[in-house]
């Protein structure tokens, strides 16, 4: 690399940061639980001085503990998991499988008015049809106009999951206000994306202490 007294080269460009969904799920069995209030309060205070971490929260499976999701602003997959585990300090908590994160980039559509924490919350994962972004555009106007009628409006993280390599939508991300995954999964029914056969498949689990870090700008 260039010395400071080098003038010669040019200075490389910053990366472009992208936001990312991050989702680490436990090694531990879900009903081994010892610890887990102290460990789940030590990741997110962790998480309260990230610039880079924006939301995150823990993914429960009938009250027991089975990982946890993060939205988070970097530069590449790879980076946004590594962020999710220094930030964190995930690699400190031996519960968690890091090397088999899944991560997809995401982009904000809506979000919520006002704060997650202390409200019950369904994280929806959607994965589309193969070859199915024309169907996906085509349904793109009657699905926004859905999600903003009275009474369907669910407050919440809304929008489509992104092919990191050329940010073509291939799917969608919603962490949104529910009682549970059953009623997350029945509001969804009525969504013209899920009418119109768009999804592949579709995963609904519960997500508590759902906490926006003082540098959540989506």
């Amino acid at each position: 690399s260039a010395s400071s007294g080098d003038i010669s080269q040019t200075p490389s460009k910053p990366q472009e940061q992208h936001l990312y969904v991050v989702r680490i799920l436990r090694t531990i069995p879900s009903n081994v639980t010892i610890g887990f209030d102290s460990e789940t309060k030590s990741w997110l205070e962790s998480l309260e001085s990230s610039s880079s971490v924006l939301v995150a929260g823990d993914l429960t499976e009938r009250e027991l503990p089975i990982g946890l999701i993060a939205l988070v602003r970097a530069s590449s997959p790879s980076e946004a998991v590594k962020t999710v585990v220094s930030d964190g300090r995930i690699g400190e908590l031996e519960a968690y499988d890091r090397a088999s994160a899944d991560v997809w980039a995401w982009r904000a559509v809506f979000k919520p008015s006002t704060p997650l924490k202390q409200k019950k919350c369904v994280v929806l994962l959607c994965i589309d049809r193969s070859e199915s972004l024309d169907l996906r555009m085509k349904t793109r106007p009657a699905h926004l106009e859905w999600l903003q009628q009275p009474g369907v409006t669910r407050d919440g993280f809304i929008g489509p999951l992104l092919d990191p390599e050329n940010g073509t939508p291939m799917g969608s991300m919603l962490l949104i206000t529910a009682s549970s995954p059953e009623d997350a999964l029945s509001w969804s029914s009525s969504d013209p994306y899920v009418r119109e056969g768009l999804f592949e498949s579709v995963s609904a689990t519960d997500a508590r202490n759902v906490t926006v870090t003082r540098g959540a700008e989506l």
